[in-house]
């Protein structure tokens, strides 16, 4: 199975990030996914999560991208 990238381009397409509150909210809607909702979900170890496109992302590392330009692959 190949993982697709995810670019920033593409995420500001779809996503609105707030880095004051560090909400995502959706700018499209699609599915039973609705504009102007929030984009975050919690698992089950309680971390943060955004499904985007069918892959599932830290918020923390989307919030990077969204702001840097590119997916900070160290660390959590």
């Amino acid at each position: 199975m190949t993982e697709s990238i995810l670019s920033q381009a593409r995420l500001k397409e779809l996503l609105r990030y707030n880095p004051d509150t560090g909400a995502f909210t959706w700018l499209v809607s699609r599915g039973c996914v609705k504009k102007g909702k929030c984009a975050t979900h919690e698992n089950s170890n309680g971390y943060l999560k955004v499904k985007v496109d069918g892959d599932v992302y830290a918020q923390h590392r989307l919030a990077f991208m969204y702001m840097d330009g590119y997916h900070n692959n160290h660390g959590n």
